[in-house]
């Protein structure tokens, strides 16, 4: 590896525990292992199953601030202590010292896709749940500062779902954006206000609650956003962020979360 400063993820799913799985146990607990990088340790008693809240499950954690040691070499060590520890795959990934890459995504969409800034946007994922949706036509009207990245608001994901975002320790900036593309005079669904309303949480908290995008955007096919600032992540390295309809399904276009440190 080249000197400087990487962002390590670490990909796993168990898919080994069936002898263990039954009505009584999820396999929780039987396979332990501690992970060390350069001799520190990053990971202590390790569950694959407990982290990813079941078997046959990706999980991935993301560690930053990582640096060859002396030798130009990574070193990762796997250290079982019940069973045998296991890895799925390893991505390092350049960054600045002591920031995080962003993650963005696409909701709905099922390739990458880049705005007018240059930045990345993936392909829809770290989802469970819901339905995702791209449109032939595009709902977002008008012109104003989001009219370059209009074409963000073709695809959705709705119903009722949550993304497991997976990060490194630190505190983040999360943006979810939204446009109306079903309810409304000008879209296929009836009526206007009122007609999709939802809840989001964040690791369990409200963000947001009784959110109407057609309300708070000031009519169907409007961008809007929602920006909420030192959001950390949960226990298993994860921003998890669920949509719970309260009226018709819950929607969102795209997820944006970047480093907030200062």
């Amino acid at each position: 590896m080249q000197p400087g400063n990487y962002e390590l993820h670490l990909f796993f799913a168990e898919t080994g525990l069936a002898d263990f799985i039954s009505a009584e146990s999820s396999g929780e607990g039987q396979r332990l292992f501690g992970v060390s990088a350069n001799g520190s340790p990053i990971l202590t008693a390790f569950d694959v199953v407990a982290d990813a809240a079941g078997s046959n499950i990706a999980d991935e954690r993301v560690f930053r601030n990582i640096s060859p040691a002396a030798d130009g070499f990574l070193h990762l060590s796997f250290n079982s202590m019940r069973s045998t520890a296991m890895l799925s795959g390893i991505e390092v990934l350049p960054a600045s010292a002591g920031k995080a890459r962003p993650d963005r995504i696409r909701a709905g969409w099922t390739s990458s896709w880049q705005d007018s800034a240059g930045q990345e946007w993936q392909s829809d994922s770290y989802f469970l749940g819901g339905n995702a949706l791209v449109r032939t036509t595009n709902p977002a009207q008008g012109s104003n500062s989001i009219a370059p990245d209009m074409a963000l608001y073709a695809s959705e994901r709705w119903g009722h779902f949550s993304y497991a975002v997976p990060v490194a320790e630190g505190r983040y900036r999360v943006t979810l954006k939204f446009c109306e593309g079903h309810y409304g005079k000008r879209n296929t669904g009836t009526g206007g206000p009122g007609r999709r309303v939802f809840d989001v949480y964040c690791n369990g908290v409200a963000l947001l609650r009784g959110f109407d995008i057609i309300k708070e955007a000031g009519g169907e096919g409007r961008p809007i956003d929602r920006t909420f600032s030192a959001i950390r992540p949960n226990a298993q390295g994860k921003i998890q962020l669920t949509f719970v309809p309260v009226a018709g399904m819950a929607c969102v276009n795209g997820i944006e979360v970047v480093d907030d440190s200062k």
